[in-house]
């Protein structure tokens, strides 16, 4: 009875942990109270209500039953005492490293708290982004419950796709001055700039896709189905589009780095370089896309600079083109021959592609110790100024 009663509760704890999960995938991206005047303010207490709301939730559901929860095969018997008996509920809380991380977190997050010469605005965040330490905590106790209790189903996953497309569509619109939700009708001209969907601002927006869009390329890359590999597809040509259209050069530095992350392990794998491949053409095709959208629309599309611009151009492009192909050729070549042939030829891409950013590096150093800057230009915004990065370059 026992047994089957931490069965049933651990169920419960899962049930709840899928409504949060529900919540905040396809209810906290769409969420918005005021337009953009209290945006930011509106998605922290959505957030923190939600959370506080799962977290007593889930204490009321571990109180009611009386036992600590744990996986059913690390059942601790009724007989266990004293020190047996705490060293079971310790390994049923299952902690790794990441626990100890966040807890080294939270405690830090305490300390600076206390320590703070404004302790309310430290721990409420009262200004400015308004990220307290109070935030960050929720963030932290949300983390060891989902990681505890949740089992992924197609709902949340479907939750994941739609909420998140969501904010990908508004992104679009909005650099093309299509506002579908009219949030901008009380805000100021010069700020409609800044501004493209129910996330908030580019920046905000930007960090949102730079979690979700990876997440869904990790879909992508472990998908079997072909429905699946049909939904995944749409979906991350889709999140390319709208991290391009962002205009915020975070979203296609973050973009890059999860393709060196994807390719990091498929360049062993003739499977995973498959994936990979596909994955890119997909980030070629929405980078046309956008190129051919502001040709097409050039009279209503918001201006691209920095690394924005570089991206789209036709020249990056067709750079993209020529190293998709020759990625293309290592994959249907590299496993008709032998491995020592194979890591020659791996070494000669890992080779020409240092050698590239090595290029870029010394063009922007070179750009850089120039001085001002004379153009707008591709190549005039590979010289870093205050204004790049999105007002975070440093002289």
């Amino acid at each position: 009875m026992a047994r089957q009663g931490k069965k049933y509760t651990y169920l419960l704890l899962e049930k709840v942990s899928a409504g949060y999960l529900m919540v905040m995938l396809l209810g906290f991206p769409l969420f918005y109270h005021n337009n953009y005047i209290d945006i930011v303010q509106a998605k922290k207490n959505f957030f923190l209500t939600a959370t506080m709301v799962y977290a007593a939730a889930c204490l009321i559901l571990v109180f009611l039953g009386r036992k600590k929860i744990q996986v059913w095969e690390r059942h601790v018997p009724e007989k266990q005492e004293g020190k047996e008996r705490i060293h079971a509920w310790i390994e049923s809380l299952r902690l790794d490293s990441t626990d100890l991380f966040a807890g080294i977190f939270a405690a830090g997050l305490l300390v600076s708290t206390v320590f703070a010469q404004d302790r309310a605005d430290a721990w409420r965040g009262l200004h400015g982004r308004q990220m307290g330490a109070a935030v960050m905590l929720a963030c932290i106790m949300a983390y060891a419950l989902l990681s505890r209790y949740t089992r992924i189903t197609q709902a949340e996953l479907w939750a994941y796709l739609l909420g998140s497309s969501a904010v990908y569509v508004l992104g679009i619109c909005n650099t093309f001055q299509v506002d579908l939700l009219q949030m901008k009708e009380n805000l100021a001209p010069e700020e409609h700039y800044f501004f493209i969907g129910t996330m908030g601002n580019l920046n905000v927006s930007a960090g949102f896709m730079a979690i979700m869009v990876p997440a869904g390329m990790a879909l992508f890359y472990y998908a079997r189905e072909r429905f699946s590999k049909v939904v995944y597809s749409g979906y991350l040509f889709l999140g390319f589009t709208a991290m391009l259209c962002c205009r915020c050069d975070t979203a296609v530095v973050c973009a890059a780095a999860a393709f060196l992350a994807v390719y990091w392990p498929a360049f062993v794998s003739e499977g995973g370089m498959k994936k990979a491949q596909q994955m890119f053409g997909l980030w070629i095709a929405a980078s046309a896309a956008v190129a051919f959208l502001r040709v097409a629309f050039a009279g209503r599309v918001y201006a691209f600079d920095g690394i924005g611009l570089f991206t789209v151009s036709w020249e990056m492009i067709a750079g993209e083109l020529l190293l998709w192909g020759a990625l293309q050729l290592y994959t249907r070549c590299a496993w008709k021959v032998g491995e020592p042939n194979r890591m020659c030829v791996r070494r000669i891409l890992y080779g020409t592609l240092a050698a590239l950013a090595a290029a870029v590096i010394a063009v922007v150093l070179v750009k850089s110790a120039g001085g001002a800057r004379t153009d707008n230009s591709i190549w005039g915004n590979l010289k870093i100024t205050d204004e790049s990065g999105n007002n975070r370059g440093y002289i």
